[in-house]
């Protein structure tokens, strides 16, 4: 006789609202499976995955009939990627604006500029990120890096960078440079009096 546990097929993925059982998942390591599902069950990137109630590495591999649970796990030391550190945890970058000190009026820094940072840069200093799922990532210590390098860029900058004057700054330079040379021709012309002949 069967009993119901052994007619169930396939894979339970779990998250938060998000629940399905999806055929060809056995054998595939749970980094895969997140990779698929994180943008349509909204799965965060520091998720913790647990297989039947244990909580396991991106690398386990799942078998048929498992329950495969995606939890998010506040103070945890760890992601699904395997970081080392929390300072190496992946962070999405609408909650690495957060990290950032407020501007004026308390405003954080926008969502656009976290991208422009990431894909153009500011002045020559990037900030690292990678796209994971479809959403674009980085971390903490990338943040300080970025914030670091783009200090001392701005120390660099302020000692190296030449002095841009206006027209009418020019202008004033050329009219000066020009009487200084006009004065020192005449000493020289009436020190030397022979040479307005010649």
């Amino acid at each position: 006789m069967t009993t119901l546990l052994e007619t169930i097929t396939g894979v339970q993925i779990i998250h938060g609202a998000n629940d399905g059982r999806f055929a060809g998942l056995p054998g595939l390591p749970v980094r895969t499976v997140y990779r698929s599902l994180a943008d349509p069950f909204n799965i965060p990137v520091n998720a913790t995955a647990r297989v039947n109630g244990v909580i396991v590495g991106p690398e386990h591999r799942l078998a048929d009939g498992d329950v495969l649970e995606f939890c998010r796990r506040w103070g945890m030391k760890g992601t699904l990627l395997g970081p080392v550190d929390d300072r190496d945890a992946l962070i999405t970058l609408a909650e690495a604006t957060k990290l950032l000190p407020r501007k004026g009026a308390g405003k954080t820094t926008s969502l656009d500029t976290m991208y422009r940072w990431c894909q153009k840069g500011l002045r020559g200093v990037r900030l690292q990120s990678k796209l994971v799922g479809g959403r674009r990532c980085t971390t903490r210590r990338w943040l300080d890096t970025f914030i670091e390098e783009r200090s001392n860029s701005t120390v660099v900058n302020r000692v190296a960078a030449p002095t841009v004057r206006t027209q009418v700054q020019r202008e004033r330079a050329a009219n000066e440079a020009t009487r200084i040379l006009r004065a020192e021709w005449g000493k020289k012309i009436l020190a030397n009096p022979s040479s307005e002949r010649s």
